[in-house]
């Protein structure tokens, strides 16, 4: 069997990629899958790639946002928290310069006030800062504050104590000696907690960055992978499908060039496998087609051929029963001269008989004359007998090929039916030979009645003249029955004159009926020729037929 890969032995075919140890079993799966099976495999393809892709950026876009609310909460939020108590310090401080520098007990009054209010929002926020989530670090740093805000917030009460109670010596020297020193000591130590809150802010913001950058990478790498594994896939599936189109598409080039030959067909249980059974059945039929036209022109070719030959055969047979009827006309024609000249005779004997009576002297030269011409005409008539024998013969002659016409019709009516439409005209043609053949076999029978019919005649003309004879001679010996004799003898002689007649009208109607056979002969010769025409036509219809078929191969 032909490889469906021109110019592929089956060697290559095994060696192919699609059925190798590498990759094989996988293309073998693609070559099985439908044409909208493999479509959506190489569409789930990218939407799983497109899926993934999505999966890993919420995935890392939750944690990013999980990182922001962290920065927010354990960063943000107390880093804005450690500035309000800064805010609220340095107003607490400014509020209680200016109560110590005020003139106005009343505005004195409010800016102490003032500075508590301040105070009392700084202890609030260091409260609210404690709950937060903050490093380990940052909580102790916080404690320390605090702790040092409570010793500070003390230590102005025994301040405002002392300069209340008008110890302003004792009050000027607590402020310097203790009062500012704790106030410096607890800026500071807020200013340190301020600094590791912004370092840890700043941490966490370098963290989330590189989450962020993390999550980008992650994201590039998944989408590159999805798109490889989509863009590998849809190769796999076009390189396969390619292939399986461009063989089957050889096998329709090879249709349409006439290439027939035996290909193997694509045996996937797919569509395209399918098409491709498809075109191979139809490629078989084809093939069958081509094969039985091929031998069908080749019994045409053969059976024009002896139908040329049957109907050369015809021809002469035809031309050789011309002749023959030509030379039975001719015969004819001898026989009623023959006829007309015994007739002739018949006139002058009874002239003579006549004589006698006037005569009698005469008589006995008028019985030699009249032996002498009894006698040609016995032989005249027997001459005559034995051309109705030929005329037999020859009518025999004609009914024989009559017979062998018609034989012949009846053999070119079946291979004019074996040749199916093409040779509808050959037995329309073969039908009138046949016809001709019957009309002929239809002559030759009145032919040969009618000589059957001159024959007996001839044979009564024969002994009517031996007994003319007989008469004559008893002429001789009877004179004295003489006038007896001479009305026997005419009236014998009218009888015969009758006959002669009769016969002479015989041998007319014979040679009417030879002209009749002759037009036959002709109209079988001219079938013969329009068989040996249509042989000729169906000959070339088979020589086309032949070349047609023989583009293709098969």
């Amino acid at each position: 069997m032909i490889s469906l890969f021109p110019g592929r032995s089956r060697r290559d075919c095994h060696a192919d990629p699609r059925v190798g140890r590498s990759g094989g079993r996988e293309e073998t799966n693609v070559r099985s899958l439908s044409m909208r099976s493999s479509l959506l495999a190489s569409a789930a393809v990218a939407l799983l790639a497109a899926l993934a892709v999505g999966a890993v950026g919420i995935v890392r876009t939750n944690t990013t946002a999980d990182r922001a609310e962290a920065i927010y909460s354990e960063a943000l939020v107390p880093l804005a928290t450690l500035k309000d108590i800064q805010q609220l310090i340095w107003h607490g401080r400014w509020a209680g310069l200016s109560n110590l520098t005020a003139t106005d007990p009343e505005k004195a009054k409010a800016y102490g006030a003032e500075a508590t209010e301040h105070y009392d929002l700084v202890t609030t926020r260091v409260q609210e800062y404690s709950a937060l989530t903050v490093s380990a670090g940052e909580r102790a740093a916080m404690d320390t504050f605090q702790g040092t805000w409570t010793t500070y917030l003390d230590l102005r009460k025994q301040s405002s104590a002392l300069k209340n109670a008008g110890k302003i010596a004792e009050w000027e020297q607590f402020r310097s000696t203790t009062l500012n020193p704790a106030t410096t000591k607890a800026i500071e130590e807020l200013d340190g907690l301020v600094t590791l809150s912004q370092a840890h802010a700043t941490s966490s913001a370098a963290e989330a960055r590189s989450a962020a950058d993390t999550a980008k990478l992650t994201i590039g790498v998944v989408l590159a992978v999805g798109v490889l594994l989509a863009g590998l896939f849809a190769l796999l599936v076009g390189r396969t499908l390619n292939r399986r189109l461009n063989a089957l598409r050889e096998v329709v080039s090879a249709m349409a060039d006439g290439d027939l030959t035996e290909r193997e067909p694509d045996t996937a249980a797919n569509e395209i496998g399918e098409m491709s059974r498809s075109v191979h059945r139809a490629a078989g039929q084809l093939r069958v087609t081509m094969q039985t036209l091929a031998g069908m022109s080749t019994g045409l070719s053969d059976r024009s051929t002896e139908l040329q030959q049957a109907s050369r055969s015809l021809t002469g047979s035809t031309d050789q029963a011309s002749s023959r009827v030509g030379a039975i006309d001719a015969a004819a024609g001898e026989v009623s001269a023959g006829v007309q000249a015994v007739a002739s005779g018949a006139e002058e004997m009874g002239a003579a008989i006549r004589e006698i009576a006037v005569s009698a002297t005469e008589a006995a030269q008028v019985a030699a004359g009249a032996v002498e011409t009894a006698a040609k005409a016995e032989q005249m008539m027997r001459k005559l007998d034995a051309s109705s024998a030929e005329i037999d013969s020859v009518v025999k002659a004609i009914t024989a090929i009559a017979e062998q016409t018609n034989l012949l019709a009846l053999n070119a009516t079946i291979e004019a039916a074996r040749a199916g439409e093409t040779g509808k005209g050959f037995a329309v043609v073969a039908g009138e030979v046949k016809d001709l053949a019957q009309e002929t076999a239809k002559a030759t029978e009145e032919i040969s009645r009618r000589t059957e019919v001159i024959q007996h005649d001839t044979r009564t003309a024969v002994e009517a003249i031996a007994g003319i004879g007989e008469v004559i001679e008893k002429i001789n010996d009877y004179q004295n029955t003489i006038a007896s004799a001479v009305e026997q003898q005419s009236a014998t002689t009218n009888g015969m004159t009758h006959d002669l007649n009769r016969a002479a009208g015989g041998t007319s109607e014979i040679s009417g009926q030879l002209a009749e056979v002759v037009q036959v002969t002709t109209a079988t010769r001219d079938a013969a020729q329009a068989a040996e025409t249509t042989a000729t036509e169906l000959a070339d219809i088979s020589g086309r037929l032949n070349t047609m078929v023989a583009v293709f191969r098969y």
